[in-house]
C-alpha cells in the first residue's frame, strides 16, 4: 500500500526537481499476547510465548496461525557409534538463516538436540 506520495515538476532536462518531504504519521498498536497456540503442551506455548514476545526476524516460528515446531523428534540412526557427537554452531545476528540450519539439522535423522550448543558473536 501507498503511505504517501509526491511529485517536483521540472522545466527542461537541464534542472532538478525541488526538495519534497512527505510527512505522516502511522498508528498501530502492539499486542504481544494476541496469538492464542494450540500446541500439544502448556509448557511449549508458554516457551514460545516467551521466545516470540522478545525476538523478531523467526517468521514461521512466531506464526499466529500455522507456527512451525520448537520440538523436533528425529529418527534414530541405523548405526548408534554417532548417537553422542556434540554440535556447535556458531551464528552471527542472521535470525532466520540460523533458525532455518537450526530446523533442517534438528529434523536430521540421528540428531540428538541436547547435544547442540549455539554460540552467538555479538
Amino acid at each position: 500500500s501507498i503511505l504517501a506520495e509526491s511529485h517536483s515538476h521540472v522545466d527542461g532536462h537541464e534542472n532538478w526537481g525541488y526538495n519534497l518531504r512527505d510527512q505522516f504519521v502511522l498508528r498501530f498498536e502492539v499486542s504481544l499476547s494476541s496469538c492464542v497456540w494450540k500446541e500439544d503442551t502448556e509448557a511449549v506455548v508458554e516457551r514460545r510465548s516467551y521466545f516470540c514476545e522478545r525476538y523478531e526476524g523467526y517468521g514461521q516460528l512466531c506464526d499466529c496461525k500455522h507456527p512451525l515446531p520448537i520440538e523436533f523428534y528425529p529418527l534414530a540412526l541405523e548405526n548408534r557409534n554417532l548417537d553422542h557427537i556434540p554440535v556447535a554452531v556458531i551464528a552471527s545476528n542472521r535470525p532466520r538463516y540460523l533458525f532455518r540450519m537450526l530446523r533442517t539439522l534438528l529434523s536430521a535423522r540421528g540428531s540428538s538436540p541436547g547435544l547442540v550448543t549455539v554460540y552467538i558473536d555479538r
